[in-house]
C-alpha cells in the first residue's frame, strides 16, 4: 500500500493523520523548494530554513515524517492555462508567458526583493514520474523531484521566448506589484543525489521547453 500527501489545506494536521493511519503504507509527502531561506543553493540534506507560512508550513510537514519520502518540487511548469499570468513563485510562469506575447499583450518579468528569482524549473510530468519511480521503489528519505538546470527569472523568460519563436520586444522587466507574503529569493535545488539513487538523468531547460511547447502546440 502507499498512501499520498500534498501538504494542501490540512498542512501539519492533516501529515500527522496521515502518517498515523498509514500502517505500514510507503508515505510519500509531497513539498517544495520554499522550505528553505532562498540565499543559495540547497540539497537533498540542507537543514530547511523558511521564511513566509508557506514554507513554514511545509518545513513542519516534512518533520513529522519518521519515515516514508519526502518529495521536493520546485519551480513547476506545465500547459495548464492557470487563471493567473504570475506570481512571487515561478509555477506556470512559461505558459503564462507564452500565453501573453501569443496575444500580443507586454509582459512585464517580476524581479527583485520578495520574488522568487532563483529557482530549478521542473515539468510537472516530470516530477510527477520522479515521484512515481520513489513509490515503485519504495524509496526513503528526502529527494528533489525537479529538473537538471537551474536559472534566473529573466533567463527563462529570454529562453523561453527563444525556445516558442516569441516576439521578445514585448518582454520587459520591473519590481513586482505588493505581494501577500515575502518569496525566498534564491530556491536553487542540488538534485544530484536524487538522480543518482533514483537511476536517472535530469533534463535541462532545454529539453523541458521543447516538451512543454508540443503540450501548449496541442492545447492552444
Amino acid at each position: 500500500m502507499r498512501a499520498w500527501v500534498s501538504g494542501g489545506s490540512g498542512f501539519v494536521g492533516a501529515t500527522r493523520n496521515v502518517v498515523a493511519a498509514a500502517n505500514g503504507a510507503h508515505v510519500i509527502l509531497v513539498s517544495t523548494d520554499w522550505v528553505f531561506d532562498g540565499t543559495g543553493v540547497s540539497t537533498e540534506t540542507t537543514p530547511a530554513n523558511p521564511i513566509n507560512l508557506y514554507g513554514m508550513l511545509k518545513a513542519a510537514s516534512e518533520q513529522v515524517m519518521a519515515d516514508g519520502a519526502i518529495a521536493r518540487i520546485s519551480a513547476v511548469q506545465g500547459a495548464v492555462d492557470a487563471p493567473r499570468g504570475q506570481d512571487a513563485g515561478f509555477g506556470y510562469f512559461v505558459a503564462g508567458l507564452v500565453r501573453a506575447l501569443r496575444a500580443g499583450e507586454r509582459f512585464v518579468v517580476w524581479e527583485g526583493a520578495g520574488v522568487n528569482c532563483l529557482a530549478t524549473p521542473t515539468l510537472a510530468s516530470d516530477a510527477a514520474r520522479l515521484i512515481e519511480r520513489i513509490a515503485a521503489g519504495r524509496h526513503r528519505g528526502v529527494f528533489h523531484c525537479c529538473g537538471g538546470e537551474s536559472v534566473s527569472r529573466r533567463e527563462l523568460a529570454l529562453r523561453t521566448v527563444e525556445a516558442f519563436g516569441l516576439d521578445g520586444d514585448l518582454l520587459s522587466f520591473g519590481p513586482a506589484p505588493e505581494q501577500p507574503w515575502s518569496a525566498p529569493y534564491d530556491t536553487r535545488l542540488d538534485a544530484m543525489a536524487t538522480a543518482a539513487a533514483l537511476g536517472v538523468e535530469l533534463p535541462d531547460l532545454d529539453e523541458q521547453l521543447r516538451g512543454l511547447e508540443r503540450r501548449l502546440v496541442c492545447t492552444t
